[in-house]
């Protein structure tokens, strides 16, 4: 679940119009968008794994909304089609972060609202560098098994992202999610319960005992200070071309 609440405010007197979330996940991100917006006409979740579209459409059932399979680097829809298209906290997941964002702004019509959030690396407190551990460790661990998972952006490295595109930015500014994660012992209990058995597949490799002694320190950390997710920059951009 997302709280954001400088993004909140950002968005709470726009019309979404045709919302397209790209890499939606189980759909937090989507929700929160839903929520936070003063309308929409539809909204369309895309996402690669038709498991998290599944656990999306359970969360989302009262939304009137569409979940599509569907590649980001590669989308199915006509161009200049959605008013609005974002994504949250996935470009670390594409080896071509550039060729995602080209990708969604051509289904961006003019005028329309390009809408990045991404989690940055810098000015942590100890409970978010406990989750910047371990979403380090994860990522080592998905790079390991085969499925690209970079570490994560500076804030000067998202904005980068965005310099080659059509659009005008609007806004860049930060935005923080600070309550806890894991804000009962059940939750944590079954949070590090997940994560030993994530590490237990790696038994026998070469990095298995690495990364066995790395998830100690990540509850360690946990269990002294909490966990709550990082800043995230938020880019805002308009597309080029309208009134054309």
């Amino acid at each position: 679940m997302y709280h954001l609440p400088e993004l909140k405010k950002q968005l709470k007197n726009r019309n979404a119009g045709h919302l397209l979330d790209v890499a939606t996940g189980e759909g937090d991100f989507l929700a929160f968008l839903l929520d936070a917006f003063a309308l929409y006409e539809s909204g369309t979740g895309l996402d690669m794994n038709p498991a998290n579209l599944k656990v999306a459409g359970e969360k989302l059932s009262q939304a009137t909304i569409t979940l599509v399979e569907g590649n980001a680097e590669q989308l199915d829809f006509e161009d200049e089609y959605f008013d609005t298209v974002s994504i949250s906290n996935s470009l670390h997941h594409f080896p071509n972060p550039r060729k995602a964002l080209k990708e969604m702004t051509r289904v961006l019509a003019p005028g329309g609202l390009l809408l990045i959030s991404e989690l940055i690396c810098e000015d942590l407190t100890p409970a978010q560098e406990a989750h910047l551990t371990y979403h380090h460790l994860k990522a080592d661990m998905d790079m390991t098994a085969g499925h690209f998972h970079r570490h994560t952006f500076t804030q000067d490295e998202v904005v980068n992202l965005v310099e080659d595109l059509p659009m005008v930015v609007d806004k860049v500014f930060l935005s923080f999610d600070k309550k806890p994660m894991l804000n009962s012992s059940e939750r944590m209990w079954r949070f590090f319960r997940m994560l030993d058995e994530r590490v237990s597949e790696f038994t026998g490799h070469d990095r298995g005992k690495e990364f066995e002694e790395r998830a100690e320190a990540v509850k360690e950390n946990i269990s002294k200070h909490g966990f709550i997710r990082p800043p995230q920059v938020c880019i805002m951009g308009l597309k080029s071309g309208f009134g054309r």
